[in-house]
C-alpha cells in the first residue's frame, strides 16, 4: 500500500514540477532534504539530525549557488534531451535571463521595508501593503507582521511560535514530528515568497498544531 501511494505522489509531484509553478515544487524538495536529515526512530522522542547529512546539504548548496547558471541550463538540457519540458524550470530561465529570479519580489520587499521604517513599532493597521508597495500583500508573511502591527504583533505572534517549535524539537513524538513537517512544508515557504498570510489557512494550521495541547499521539492511541 505504501508503495503504491508513494508511485501516486511521484508522479503527482512530476507532473507539478513538468507543469506547475516554482513555490509547490520547492516545497516538496524542501520537505524531502529536511526527511533526509533526520537520525530518527519511532521509540525516541524530539527531533534528532544527521548532522554530516546537513552539512553535506550545505555544501551543495554552495556549490549549486556558486555554479547556478551551468545547473539551470544543464538541467533544462537533460530534460528536453528526453523530450520534456519543465514549466517550473523554463520560467526560473526566463526570471534568471530578466535579471530578476524573485518576479519583482525584491522592489515589493524593498518598498515594505520603508513602510515598515515609518512605523516601525505599532505598523499601520491590516492589509495596509497596498499603500505603500502597490500589491495586496508584500508576499512575505515576516514583512506583512512588521508592515501590518509593527515589532508589537511580530513578537506577539513570532515568540510564542518559536517557543513551542523549540520545545516541540525536544520532545515530538515520531508521528508529531511527521505531522509537523507536512504543515511546515505545507505553509512556512510558500508564505515567505507569496501570500496574504491573514488569507493563508494553511499557515494557520501549522500555527494552530504548534499551539494546540489536543494533538497528543502515542505509539497506540491517536487523540
Amino acid at each position: 500500500m505504501l508503495i503504491i501511494v508513494l508511485a501516486i505522489n511521484v508522479f503527482y509531484f512530476i507532473y507539478i514540477l513538468l507543469f506547475g509553478s516554482r513555490g509547490p515544487s520547492l516545497c516538496v524538495v524542501l520537505s524531502f532534504v529536511f526527511m533526509w536529515c533526520w537520525n530518527r526512530d519511532k521509540y525516541s522522542s524530539g527531533i534528532k539530525m544527521h548532522w554530516k547529512r546537513l552539512f553535506t546539504i550545505a555544501i551543495s548548496i554552495v556549490v549549486l549557488v556558486t555554479y547556478f547558471e551551468f545547473f539551470l541550463y544543464g538541467f533544462r538540457d537533460l530534460l528536453s534531451s528526453m523530450g520534456f519540458e519543465a514549466y517550473t524550470l523554463d520560467t526560473m530561465i526566463r526570471y534568471y535571463e530578466m535579471g530578476d529570479l524573485s518576479d519583482g519580489r525584491e522592489d515589493i520587499n524593498m518598498l515594505a521595508w520603508r513602510g515598515i521604517m515609518d512605523s516601525p513599532f505599532i505598523g499601520h493597521g491590516i492589509s495596509s501593503s497596498e499603500r505603500f508597495t502597490g500589491h495586496p500583500y508584500p508576499h512575505n508573511f515576516l514583512l506583512q507582521l512588521l508592515l501590518d502591527g509593527g515589532a508589537i504583533l511580530f513578537l506577539l505572534v513570532m515568540i510564542p511560535m518559536l517557543k513551542a517549535f523549540l520545545k516541540g524539537w525536544k520532545s515530538y513524538s515520531y508521528d508529531e514530528i511527521l505531522m509537523i513537517t507536512v504543515l511546515f512544508f505545507a505553509s512556512v515557504p510558500g508564505a515567505l515568497f507569496s501570500l496574504d498570510m491573514w488569507e493563508n489557512a494553511r499557515l494557520w494550521l501549522f500555527m494552530g498544531f504548534l499551539f494546540s495541547y489536543r494533538f497528543k499521539f502515542d505509539n497506540q492511541i491517536k487523540i
